[in-house]
């Protein structure tokens, strides 16, 4: 009957009109028989030949969607003791073709459950339908991940019908354990519309499951882009929660994951400590380690990484002890952001993996899209570019298809880095702009500032200060504008480091010194020290040395008190490099030593950071066989300019101390072209560059090279007296 119909539509036009199928699958031809002539005639005379006993039991079996057990049909055929046996019915229906055995299930094709269910009418269907809505309510609270993912179209059946009859009774369980299975596999649109008719009528008769509808929806309306109905929903569960005494630990731990999502960790500690104390006291450690999960992430964001840690690793313990291996791999992933935050990377990976590994066993695709996203991000750090897109493309794929919008605009902020970190510089700024955009249409600032400092990040190395300003700007105004202020110490940090790079050196300090007060204001020792190392620096151009060396002392102790290698390993190399340029090699060597070994477990980026800063020393200590033995790699394997660049340099000085005048040429020519956007390197390259020409003799070219070097170091800002005039200076007499 369908072939016949390619006469005039194709097999898509044709598949677009199966909903009138009794319509389309009508044959017109006057030479067949009558019966022949459409599938609803075929039907009917099949139809006709059935006894009445198999007649009521095909109509009743048409409330089933996707299939049905035994166990489900004997409940639904049941009736008077004379009526035959399910299995009796069941059989004389299969034989008939009219019912499939499909391994334990039976099931109909569409045309027959269609037809069938136009026979069944009345008092009959309600029946029917009452029948099959209490059997999935019953077995809905205790159903497996499984039986919910197989049951999941009678699931929704049964939600559906008994919210249009106002049988909330059956309309809670059965919308909860759909949901339950949305939630994790998707789509989010069929989820939000169950619980939007499940819970818009406020008094649906028999409805005891308001409190975990809505914390469902306020999860899913979360993730699909609907801040403020996950806001309301989260809060409106929390106030009946507490009124009935049902729910409240993990209502309150739902609250605080929405303020989370929002950046309000300061808020969401005291719900997420009160969750805890709540559980601990009636014994419930599930509860126990679920809080505590999301304690852990809400310390991280305060930089409160030993609380963090301490939280987390009680959490997977528990996990660990019972066997529960989803929550096992879900606070394995917000370790790895602790790890993330403290730049152990190496640890962030393999906690990832972990991760990744156990929710594809599961089968559960929002959990494993977060995972392989966070997976993806640790690769990047790790400079790993081909596992790193690998992971975050399959994460966006599985996002996309979950309807998890949020989520997205992350996955593509992550794979901007990849583009990035490839030179692929274009590629990552449109990935950040598709981020941002999305993330303003969903008002995800928590996404938004991050991004933006990206973006401003991104176009800063590009040498486009005023791109880079720019994004930095509106970061910095969101944050301080939404109370961030964790972002806003960042994009302050940021925002005074490309100043003080192009010469605005008293904004830039001031900049920074807002940066180093919020960090300190929000005990995240980490963030202070990194703006102590980076004001040293703006203090340096200004040639107030002393200061400089104050400031980079501080943010040695105060990294010391820390456990974020990054930051130490940053300032003791600054402060190295001070007492180096100052010629004081008795203090500059240990320092730059210590600083590169803390740094040279941390990924490629800050291995190459690393060797440059200990090829140094071997240098200052005037042990050259030394320093090319511990520069022995390629500065291009740097995944960035601002690690790639002081490589570069270093083997220029290297090669220059060698003798090897051409090499230290295109060595210092290289650090120059990277170093567009850092323009203190920049002036160093030059200064290198013009010393290779003067030894070869060369010296109208090293006068034109050194000319642009100190144009650029009048663009920083940098006075007479300052290690940058200091350099220059030194070239310019060897010249004469």
């Amino acid at each position: 009957l369908a072939a016949a119909r390619t006469r005039l539509m194709g097999v898509t036009a044709i598949r677009e009109r199966l909903d009138q199928r009794f319509k389309l699958l009508a044959g017109a031809g006057s030479e067949r028989p009558a019966r022949h002539r459409s599938l609803r005639a075929s039907l009917e005379t099949s139809w006709e030949l059935l006894g009445p006993v198999a007649r009521r039991a095909l109509s009743r079996l048409s409330v089933f969607s996707g299939g049905f057990t035994l166990e489900a049909a004997e409940d639904l055929l049941a009736g008077d003791p004379d009526t035959p046996w399910a299995l009796d019915q069941l059989d004389e229906l299969v034989g008939a073709s009219f019912v499939l055995v499909d391994g334990e299930r039976f099931r109909m094709l569409v045309s027959i459950a269609a037809f069938a269910a136009e026979q069944l009418v009345g008092e009959q269907r309600l029946d029917a339908e009452r029948r099959h809505g209490r059997f999935y309510a019953e077995r809905a609270r205790s159903a497996s991940a499984r039986e919910r993912t197989i049951e999941l179209d009678n699931l929704i059946a049964a939600a559906r019908r008994a919210v249009a009859r106002g049988d909330g009774a059956v309309a809670g369980p059965t919308t909860l354990a759909a949901v339950a299975r949305l939630e994790d596999q998707g789509p989010y649109a069929v989820a939000m519309a169950l619980l939007d008719a499940v819970l818009d009528p406020v008094d649906l008769p028999g409805l005891t499951d308001r409190v975990r509808l809505l914390r469902a929806r306020a999860r899913i309306a979360g993730r699909w882009g609907r801040p403020e109905r996950a806001m309301d929903d989260a809060q409106a569960a929390l106030a009946l929660a507490r009124s009935t005494g049902e729910g409240v630990e993990r209502t309150l731990e739902e609250l605080a994951s929405q303020l989370r999502d929002r950046g309000r960790h300061l808020e969401a500690v005291p719900l997420l400590e009160e969750a805890v104390a709540s559980a601990r006291g009636r014994g419930d450690l599930a509860t126990v380690a679920i809080a505590l999960c999301g304690l852990g992430g809400a310390l991280q964001h305060l930089g409160r990484y030993a609380e963090a840690e301490a939280a987390l690793g009680e959490a997977l313990r528990w996990h660990r002890q019972r066997g529960e291996l989803g929550g096992e791999a879900t606070v394995l992933s917000n370790l790895a952001g602790l790890y993330t935050d403290q730049a152990k990377h190496q640890d962030a990976r393999d906690a990832c993996s972990a991760a990744v590994a156990i929710h594809r066993e599961s089968g559960n695709r929002r959990l494993l899209a977060g995972a392989l996203s966070n997976l993806g991000l640790a690769e990047v750090h790790l400079g790993r570019g081909e596992p790193a897109r690998a992971a975050l493309q399959e994460a966006r794929s599985l996002h996309q298809a979950l309807g998890d919008r949020r989520a997205e605009a992350m996955d593509l902020a992550h794979l901007a880095r990849v583009y990035g970190s490839d030179g692929r510089t274009e590629d990552a700024r449109a990935a950040l702009r598709k981020s941002l955009a999305r993330s303003r249409e969903l008002g995800d600032l928590p996404r938004l500032i991050p991004t933006l400092m990206q973006l401003g990040v991104l176009e800063h190395i590009a040498g486009r200060v005023g791109d880079a300003r720019a994004a930095y700007v509106e970061a910095l105004e969101l944050a301080e504008r939404s109370h961030e202020a964790r972002f806003a110490a960042q994009a302050s940090m940021n925002l005074g480091v490309l100043l003080a790079d192009n010469g605005q050196l008293e904004a830039g300090g001031a900049a920074l010194q807002r940066a180093e007060q919020g960090y300190g204001a929000l005990g995240l020792e980490a963030g202070r020290a990194l703006s102590l190392g980076n004001i040293g620096g703006a203090l340096l151009h200004l040639g107030r040395v002393e200061e400089a060396a104050t400031a980079l002392e501080e943010g040695v102790r105060v990294a010391r008190r820390t456990t974020s290698a990054w930051a130490l390993g940053n300032v003791l190399l600054a402060l190295g490099e001070l007492r180096l340029d100052t010629d004081d090699l008795d203090a500059g060597i240990p320092l730059t030593e210590e600083g590169a070994r803390v740094l040279s477990e941390l990924g490629r980026d800050a291995s190459a950071r690393s060797r440059a800063a200990r090829c140094r020393a071997y240098r200052a200590r005037g042990d050259l066989a030394g320093a090319e033995w511990v520069l022995a790699f390629d500065p291009e394997q740097s995944t960035s300019q601002d690690t790639a660049v002081p490589a570069w340099l270093e083997l220029a000085h290297l090669r220059l101390a060698q003798g090897r005048l051409q090499e230290a040429q295109d060595a210092a020519e290289r650090a120059s072209e990277l170093a567009a956007a850092f323009l203190p390197l920049r002036v160093r390259a030059g200064c290198v560059r013009a010393a290779a020409l003067v030894q070869a003799g060369r010296h109208e070219e090293a006068r034109a090279v050194l000319a642009e070097a100190a144009q650029v170091a009048d663009r920083i800002g940098a006075v007479a007296g300052s290690p940058l005039r200091r350099e220059l200076a030194a070239v310019l007499s060897s010249g004469r």
